[in-house]
């Protein structure tokens, strides 16, 4: 059984591109799960509407009574749904027709693979942020392989709408993963230490970019950044709690990594927290941790401008 899940609010304006999309898969899915969260335009009305007029039985619209917010929908409707293979589905992109058929022959023809992730093609709209795809996410030889770089494990390279999710991980909700975690980005760490995240090197959907997108880069404040330290010790604090109960056979390097970073992001708070030159100096052999450069100096930017904002980067 295959399911979908998607989760709206206020998508009134791309929403039916991206059923379409969905309705005319050359695979289509058993259950459509869409619940919306509290809109105050008419998307609910154009879903409950696009449902009955295509008589779209396997599709089930929902609204919630307050709104929860994107992670919450999400992670509840991951819980939800039934389908031994979950697709989560943004309200505003577009699919290629052939998305659920290619991905989820590659998930029934390698059982080792519990999450996998396709590239995408961006599509901007008004002011949406322009992305800047590495060769990897550019790639179209349909190949499929498993991420080997030491930072595969902190940092989310696909966004969750080209993953297609084996049900089997969503069990690790209910004791690992926080308020503040994206699903996207839960799934993707509990699938590295499992050994079971792969990347499908083909495009399958159009990943709308536009101005009002939930995920956008934002300015980053010193006490924003001293919370966002904060919030990644917990992560990975969780993730070696994770390797300690659950016991998964995760070779050495991977245990090896999530030390790695802990000890990184460990630095990177004491830095932020008074430390001084010497600090700045121990997060030197950690450079390998940083996304890029860049975001140490912004470590020491927070450090030596206090009150100033930069511009959000991975870190």
């Amino acid at each position: 059984m295959i399911s979908l899940i998607m989760s709206t609010y206020n998508g009134a304006e791309y929403i039916v591109e991206q059923l379409d999309s969905i309705r005319l898969q050359s695979r289509t899915a058993d259950e459509v799960i869409i619940c919306d969260d509290c809109s105050t335009d008419n998307t609910v009305a154009i879903l409950q509407g696009y449902v009955s007029y295509y008589s779209l039985s396997a599709w089930k619209i929902k609204r919630n009574n307050e709104n929860k917010g994107w992670k919450r929908n999400f992670r509840e409707l991951l819980q939800e749904a039934q389908g031994e293979i979950i697709f989560p589905c943004d309200q505003d992109d577009i699919w290629q027709l052939d998305k659920i058929e290619r991905m989820t022959a590659i998930l029934q023809e390698n059982p080792d693979i519990k999450l996998l992730a396709s590239n995408y093609t961006p599509i901007y709209t008004a002011e949406g942020q322009k992305l800047s795809l590495s060769r990897e996410e550019r790639e179209e030889n349909q190949s499929v392989y498993k991420p080997t770089d030491l930072k595969n494990f902190f940092y989310i390279m696909r966004p969750g709408c080209v993953y297609a999710v084996k049900k089997e991980l969503v069990k690790y909700f209910d004791t690992y993963i926080s308020e503040e975690d994206p699903h996207d980005a839960f799934l993707w760490r509990i699938a590295t230490l499992i050994d079971s995240l792969y990347i499908y090197n083909s495009s399958t959907i159009f990943f709308r970019r536009h101005s009002n997108n939930a995920t956008r880069r934002v300015k980053l404040t010193k006490q924003a950044h001293i919370e966002k330290l904060n919030y990644y010790a917990d992560v990975i604090a969780r993730m070696r709690r994770f390797l300690e109960q659950e016991k998964p056979a995760s070779n050495e390097t991977t245990i090896d990594s999530v030390e790695c970073f802990r000890k990184w992001i460990s630095l990177r708070q004491e830095l932020q927290n008074g430390g001084g030159i010497m600090t700045a100096l121990k997060l030197l052999p950690y450079l390998k941790c940083y996304y890029s450069p860049r975001t140490y100096l912004a470590d020491l930017y927070f450090l030596l401008m206090k009150g100033k904002s930069v511009n959000e980067d991975k870190s």
